[in-house]
């Protein structure tokens, strides 16, 4: 009697899953069968452990996993579907090691094949939470749906793997929670990843194929994760993006402009994988391994950023023809073997803005200051260190400052102060600069300056006076005013910028105008 009733539960556990995989997880997986007769295997039922269960499966079958604690090491590498009965209370700890083909392995679970479905597990406590990893033929097409990952060092990554997709999966308090990486094929950058999953409890935003498209605060309100795939003329400013792979991840993507961005204790602060045309301006990055990393990116711009405290400060692999200036660079490469900045592969970089305007402010050159000119050698300090920044035998600050790069608040008035879109009285709009005491107006370099970080200013006319009558002299500049017109992406109240350099620092303006459509 005893058997029976084991065969019995046993019959009946089996119906159960039969009508569990037949009705339910094709919905999540849309199933198709990889040989004639899948078979369903049940941890702890068939096999105690769940890697014994795999190394026993056979493609197209299915493993289900009982609640319960799992200390182990899950290395899948055929086409199954994996599938725990909750994922509140089936649980991978990857405490433990495993030895796989000669390697120590003490991840969660480890994907090495196509086409696997993973779903409904905590894993927790490995050095990864769940790893897909693709090489060549294998290791893409994974689904990952209704999982959570916490307290690993890298709690989900998805390594030169393609097409994968991920929904509801929840990672939080990871060293790094979500990491997506790659080198040389756009495929394995496109994955199907919505804002169903969360980072520490934000959404996901992988943003493949845009146009034209502004993100901040306001747009995009309590990012997850942010990366931008295969995307033109994208904007984004004022954000905060932390402990993930990549802070702020831009890849295949081109004329991406990034301002004002706060990434620290990520992998990379920004990480860009052949990007072309790049600018990366007024940002943050701080006490990651990289605090910027340009990948097969050519004409990448980096200035006036503050890059501290990480591994390494700003790497250029195979990206040519940047520049790089008036960024402050300080205390990176604090272990031996790192350094503030590296360059590998990359050429025609530049690393300072000529004399007078300077390069960037490094915190390991010694400060001195006992000329000027050129070429360093007439008599009287001019706030740059006397002898260049040596990278390595190619890189060089020739101009390194000697104090951090400090953007001055300017005053600024516009004229007229409402601007008719329609009208089409007068071909130029003038802006009057005024720079705080101790700063003189005749010291701005005409050239740098812009009206809302795109629309350069005339280098002639040009006027010094006192537009408001306040006894402290402005600077009178002009643009043309259809390229104004342009800039401006509403009518109402709009706030114009103005921002431009003067010997060693930058300086940057506002004034509200009206704008108007009659």
């Amino acid at each position: 009697m005893e058997g029976e009733e084991v065969l019995k539960e046993k019959a009946v556990s089996g119906l159960l899953l039969a009508l569990l995989f037949t009705g339910t997880l094709p919905l999540v997986f849309n199933i198709q069968s990889v040989h004639a007769n899948p078979t369903t295997i049940v941890v702890p039922d068939d096999y105690e452990k769940i890697q014994w269960a795999i190394g026993n499966a056979s493609d197209g079958d299915t493993i289900f996993v009982r609640a319960g604690t799992y200390y182990e090491n899950v290395f899948v590498n055929k086409t199954v579907v994996l599938v725990g009965e909750s994922k509140n209370t089936t649980i991978i700890d990857g405490a433990g090691t495993t030895i796989i083909d000669s390697h120590l392995f003490d991840g969660g679970i480890m994907v090495f094949a196509d086409d696997v479905r993973i779903a409904n597990f905590t894993v927790r406590n490995g050095s990864y939470g769940i790893c897909i990893r693709g090489h060549h033929t294998r290791g893409n097409r994974a689904t990952v749906t209704d999982c959570v990952a916490h307290n690993n060092w890298i709690g989900l990554e998805m390594f030169q793997s393609t097409q994968n997709m991920l929904r509801r999966n929840l990672i939080f308090n990871n060293s790094y929670n979500l990491y997506i990486g790659s080198f040389w094929h756009i495929d394995e950058f496109l994955h199907d990843i919505d804002t169903s999953n969360l980072v520490n409890g934000k959404p996901v935003h992988y943003l493949v194929n845009k146009k034209n498209l502004s993100i901040d605060h306001l747009s995009f309100p309590n990012i997850g994760y942010l990366g931008v795939v295969n995307s033109t003329n994208v904007r984004i400013a004022d954000l905060s993006l932390s402990r993930n792979g990549q802070g702020l991840l831009i890849a295949f993507s081109s004329d991406t402009l990034i301002e004002r961005i706060e990434a620290p204790n990520n992998f990379f602060g920004i990480a860009l994988s052949k990007s072309p045309r790049t600018t990366i301006r007024h940002c943050n990055l701080s006490r990651n391994f990289g605090g910027i990393y340009a990948y097969v990116s050519d004409y990448v711009t980096i200035e006036e950023n503050t890059v501290s405290h990480n591994e390494q400060g700003i790497m250029m692999t195979w990206s040519n023809d940047g520049i790089v200036s008036h960024n402050d660079l300080i205390e990176n490469g604090y272990r031996p073997g790192f350094s503030q900045a590296r360059v590998r592969y990359s050429y025609n970089c530049r690393w300072d803005n000529g004399y007078p305007f300077g390069g960037n402010y490094w915190s390991d050159h010694v400060s001195v200051d006992e000329f000027s000119g050129v070429y360093q050698d007439e008599p009287g300090s001019d706030g740059i260190v006397d002898e260049p920044y040596v990278i390595d035998d190619q890189n060089c600050d020739n101009y390194p400052l000697v104090e951090p790069w400090e953007v001055l608040p300017a005053t600024v008035d516009i004229f007229p102060e409402t601007l008719n879109i329609y009208s089409l009285f007068g071909k130029r709009i003038k802006v009057y600069i005024e720079l705080p005491e101790g700063y003189s107006v005749d010291d701005i370099d005409i050239s740098t300056v812009k009206l809302n970080e795109e629309v350069e200013a005339e280098s002639h006319p040009t006027k010094i006076g006192d537009y408001d009558n306040d006894g402290i002299p402005d600077l009178m500049i002009k643009f043309y005013r259809t390229s104004v017109v342009r800039s401006i992406l509403r009518t109402g109240e709009d706030v114009i910028t103005i921002t431009g350099a003067l010997v060693g620092k930058s300086f940057e303006g506002s004034k509200t105008i009206r704008v108007i459509r009659r």
